[in-house]
């Protein structure tokens, strides 16, 4: 009798470690990082790395994948470094979720204005994908992904109707350090940087007139980087895009769900390329890995 239970242990062990074997492994999320101050949120976007940078615009997308969704992001941080611009909005009960438009229709099941709908009312909602057909992936909260982008990737944050301030408080009250902001014009830079002097922003410029017109209201040194309003470094952009790097700041160019724009815009030589579609860069020169 203990001979047959010394066996049955060894037959109960290994059939448990067979299963065990067989259990679908989870997939390390490979290409996260760490952004714990300031000086490491500048330091990635530091010049010194003469490499060009990816931004997920809205997020990215992957086949099966929509823009704005948590679910998309987890997977892009598996395949290569990034970052990830996003689109906060809030519900008519001013619950911020992410989502890009000002109404339902064209990324989810529900039709109408986010802020006529309650956060109940969309939560049930799916994610459309680029080709417009339904996901499993429902609207995100914002703060849930704030709170997963900890420790793992750095969120572009683009203002929608959200105050700034607001916004601001958030990230100090959750003690992030991982968020830049998006600046449009000189005067809201200026806003930006009175409310939190520790601010870091990817601004838009068109032109060295208004370089000189960021650069008079003292926000150059918040920035990290400018989107200079086009989707390839061309010579109209060549002294502005020189004016940028000497003050140590990355020459964005962006080419949103232009896909087609992705190789021209890499061929420019920006220092950071924002695109629907981050995946197309991988293992291409000089691209962070």
């Amino acid at each position: 009798m203990r001979k047959f239970g010394f066996f049955l242990f060894l037959a109960l062990l290994a059939v448990s470690c067979k299963s065990k074997q067989e259990e679908k492994p989870v997939e390390p999320e490979t290409y996260t990082y760490s952004i714990g101050s300031t000086e490491e949120l500048c330091a990635f976007f530091s010049l010194d790395q003469d490499d060009i940078i990816v931004s997920g615009h809205r997020g990215g997308v992957l086949p099966g994948y929509p823009e704005n969704c948590l679910e998309t992001m987890q997977q892009m941080v598996q395949k290569m470094t990034t970052f990830f611009e996003i689109d906060p909005r809030l519900t008519a009960d001013s619950v911020a979720v992410l989502l890009h438009d000002s109404t339902l229709d064209r990324t989810t099941t529900g039709e109408g204005l986010l802020k006529e709908k309650t956060y109940q009312e969309i939560a049930g909602l799916y994610l459309k994908d680029e080709k417009g057909k339904p996901t499993p992936y429902h609207i995100p909260l914002l703060d849930e992904v704030l709170a997963w982008s900890r420790d793992k990737v750095i969120l572009h944050i683009d203002q929608k109707e959200i105050p700034y301030k607001a916004m601001s408080d958030l990230v100090h009250r959750m003690n992030l350090h991982n968020i830049v902001f998006s600046s449009q014009v000189p005067s809201n830079a200026q806003y930006l940087v009175s409310v939190d002097p520790d601010v870091r922003l990817i601004a838009w410029m068109h032109s060295m007139e208004e370089f000189r017109k960021f650069e008079a209201v003292g926000a150059l040194d918040n920035m990290v980087a400018v989107w200079i309003c086009t989707d390839a470094i061309d010579e109209e952009h060549r002294e502005l895009s020189a004016a940028l790097r000497a003050r140590g700041i990355r020459v964005m160019v962006a080419t949103a769900a232009k896909r087609d724009r992705n190789p021209a815009a890499y061929a420019s030589g920006p220092d950071i390329i924002e695109t629907d579609y981050p995946v197309d860069f991988i293992g291409q020169y000089r691209v962070r890995k």
